[in-house]
């Protein structure tokens, strides 16, 4: 918006030589000012003033302010068609003539609306290489001499790679009274997970997503579905937007039910806050614009969130083929009928999300379709209708639902029914010909929650039952929390049972618990007081006491280091005498030429490798995993896949020669795998010595030595005195003078100390020379 035209030059070039203001034949002046509009400053710009004081600016000014169409009607001067700020409403002029600067006021509403995103974004996901882990539980126990001894374990082996991982979930069990030892496999699946693409490729044993009038079916096959946990910087549900206008460059606080949230900056003008994170239910959301003058504005609005619904546009789909999976738990890869099963689901608009389901399996299909609705009252609506035709006919089920969560009162009810011919894939028993859900939850802060409930079940095949149900927990004495329910079944065999809970936290992970019930089969009350174990190596106990059908004791003693969690507990009971189990639970990991032994794995890790030294420590969310071992390598478990995980190295333990490119890194792996993450850090040594000829005479002051692996150049001081920084190898060194080169060869020198002392050191010319 400066002058760029010639004729503006011209113009400018008179006014600041002194000259008088260049005068129209419309008495209109030309003038050059410190522009300043809403405060924020523009520079040096060209503007017209006329007679009666209004000022004009040219179009290149308003497109630079982005100021809002449509403009009023230009005036000509010199060929230029040039706005007056007096026509756009609102707008303010005033012209310092001291300092020369004109200060324009313009209202918000006539500058462009910023947009500003709020959702959180990721980093993309990594998988670099081929690796294996198994997560593992090994448990021996002995339950006294009437069941005799056993032993169990569950193990999670997994082998990945840049194609994607293959794992498996297998149980052991080998009791002293039974069968011998049998190895059970619950699952073997092949997965290959497209972030990009937020879906997964599954084959082997999977799970169907069912719909809402379904139940989810264990099947052996192939499945792709979306996957919105390759992206869990995403949010899937809708988010409210917040619009306000500020005049002026402000800092935004945003408040989400009289919570900071966020703080942002924006320009003047209209600002739209899209996707603003905010916690599901009903509130409301405040936002206060503080200019540099400290003047303030406050923004208030009511939002509802619901986590039922899909935003707008966003779909999610899942598709799978393959066979029912039976006698799970009892034996390997028994699969029955085929069977398929078909979900979508849509955001049609951010208040509506439709969604349809279908399955079938020999001689049985079935087909629905439901939608969840967001009212402006706040809370969604929910209806669905499936129908199946079988062996036994055709069936219907529907469903209807309204729910709503606010901090003063959550309420829930649904209502379902079914006739008797309606039948779902791999479900065994007939669903409710009637069933009705009512929660309805009171906060009352201080003085606790309340929550009522009731369950009515009426059956084709057998009697219905209703089940009542209260629960009141508050706070009270600081630490001491106390919950107590009332649960009444309705039924042909009726019972009455309540219980009192409570919890109390000491501190320093010290805390105790305790519960008394009652119904129609007894009396029960228990208590336990323990300390947890610590996020890093440490241990941790728990001691109990309780009757049921029973007294007993109970006592436990774990531990956990960078191997591992191993834990010891003894029970004795009127019952059963005297039990103890023993048990461990970790992991072993293959990955970039390491195999290790760390605590539990379950979805990612890292190896980190801190150059080649040795007892660095490492730190993944601040939290301490342990030391590098002799290689500089240590393995980092519990990663979280597809998020940025934060790791850093302890400074201090590096040694003073180290060349520190980075002490903190982020690492995104995929699920099920492993990621290397290479700090850039190099040991190197600082090294004096005298460069001498071979008559012994120092080479001449100001000669330039160069490090050839480097190629770092450093000056030869007086008496041939020459300092090398950073050699981390055995090293060339050529050194030129007047023409002259001569070369050495420095040996990597060996020790602690950060400048070696290597003596006088002959360089030998080249011949030639």
């Amino acid at each position: 918006m400066n002058c760029p035209r010639p004729i503006r030059g011209i113009l400018a070039l008179l006014v600041l030589l002194g000259g008088p203001p260049v005068v129209a034949a419309d008495n209109t002046h030309a003038l050059i000012v410190d522009l300043y509009v809403n405060h924020q400053q523009m520079g040096e710009a060209f503007v017209l003033q006329n007679e009666d004081g209004d000022f004009y600016v040219d179009q290149s000014a308003l497109l630079y302010w982005e100021i809002a169409k449509p403009w009023p009607q230009p005036e000509v001067f010199l060929g230029e068609n040039y706005f007056g700020l007096h026509e756009f409403a609102g707008t303010k002029a005033e012209l310092n003539t001291r300092t020369m600067e004109l200060r324009v006021s313009m209202p918000a509403d006539l500058m462009p609306t910023r947009r500003r995103s709020l959702q959180h974004t990721g980093m993309e996901a990594q998988v670099e290489q081929y690796g294996a882990f198994m997560d593992y539980e090994i448990n021996l126990q002995n339950q006294g001499t009437a069941l005799g001894s056993a032993a169990y374990g569950m193990f999670r082996p997994v082998v990945f790679g840049p194609q994607g991982n293959v794992a498996a979930n297998l149980v052991y069990q080998n009791q002293a009274n039974g069968p011998a030892g049998h190895v059970s496999i619950l699952e073997l699946t092949y997965t290959r997970d497209d972030p990009e693409r937020m879906r997964s490729l599954r084959v082997g044993d999977v799970f169907t997503v069912p719909g809402e009038q379904s139940r989810s079916l264990r099947i052996g096959g192939v499945q792709l579905a979306t996957n919105f946990s390759t992206q869990p910087s995403l949010i899937t549900h809708p988010l409210p937007d917040f619009f306000g206008q500020t005049e002026v460059p402000s800092a935004l606080d945003i408040y989400v039910n009289g919570r900071l949230s966020r703080r942002e900056n924006v320009q003047p003008g209209s600002f739209l806050l899209e996707d603003v994170p905010v916690l599901n239910g009903a509130g409301q959301m405040q936002v206060v614009a503080t200019d540099a003058l400290g003047r303030q504005q406050i923004f208030t609005q009511d939002f509802y969130l619901s986590t039922d619904l899909l935003m707008e546009g966003l779909s999610d789909y899942s598709l799978t083929l393959g066979a029912l999976r039976e006698d799970f738990g009892l034996a390997n890869f028994r699969y029955g009928d085929i069977a398929g099963s078909a979900t979508w689901r849509y955001g049609w608009s951010d208040d509506l999300t439709i969604e349809s389901h279908g399955e079938f399996t020999n001689g049985l299909v079935m087909a629905g379709g439901s939608l969840q609705y967001g009212i402006d009252s706040g809370g969604t609506v929910s209806a669905g209708l499936g129908i199946s035709n079988g062996s036994a006919g055709t069936g219907v089920r529907w469903q209807l639902g309204f729910r709503r969560v606010a901090s003063l009162m959550t309420l829930n009810v649904q209502a379902s029914g079914s006739s008797d011919r309606f039948d779902l894939v791999g479900d065994l028993q007939q669903t409710p010909k009637l069933q009705l859900l009512t929660a309805v939850g009171k906060n009352f802060y201080d003085f606790g929650s309340l929550q009522v409930s009731m369950v009515h079940q009426d059956f084709h095949d057998r009697d219905k039952r209703t089940i009542w149900g209260l629960d009141f927990s508050t706070r009270i004495f600081g630490p001491l929390a106390i919950s107590s329910y009332v649960s009444y079944l309705d039924s042909k065999e009726s019972d009455l049972s309540a219980g009192v809970r409570f919890f109390m936290n000491f501190g320093d992970r010290h805390s105790a618990s305790g519960n008394i019930s009652n119904s129609r089969f007894g009396s029960a009350a228990s208590a336990r007081f323990q300390k947890g174990m610590p996020t890093e190596s440490g241990y941790g106990y728990h001691l109990a006491a309780g009757k049921s059908d029973s007294n007993y004791v109970d006592a436990g003693f774990n531990t956990q280091s960078q191997f591992g969690i191993y834990s010891l507990d003894v029970r004795n009971s009127e019952a059963g005498g005297t039990a103890w189990q023993a048990g461990t639970r970790g992991s072993v990991a293959y990955m970039a030429g390491l195999t290790r032994f760390s605590r539990q794995i379950q979805d990612a890790f890292a190896v980190v490798k801190v150059g080649d030294i040795e007892g660095v420590r490492v730190y993944s969310e601040n939290i301490e995993i342990g030391r590098t071992n002799e290689n500089g390598q240590i393995f980092v478990p519990g990663l979280r896949p597809y998020l940025k995980n934060q790791l850093r190295i302890e400074v201090d333990d590096l040694p003073l020669s180290a060349r520190i490119g980075e002490t903190e890194r982020s690492a995104a792996p995929f699920y099920k795998s492993g990621i290397v993450v290479n700090f850039d850090v190099h040991v190197s040594t600082n090294v004096v010595f005298r460069a001498v000829l071979p008559d012994g005479s120092p080479l001449p002051e100001g000669s330039i030595a160069r490090v050839f692996h480097t190629g770092d150049r450093f000056p030869v001081g007086m008496d041939g005195k020459l300092f090398l920084q950073g050699i981390d190898r055995s090293s060339e060194v050529s050194i030129r003078w007047n023409g002259t080169t001569c070369d050495i060869d420095i040996p990597y020198p060996t020790g602690s100390a950060v400048i070696t002392k290597m003596g006088d050191i002959v360089c030998e010319p080249r011949k030639g020379q």
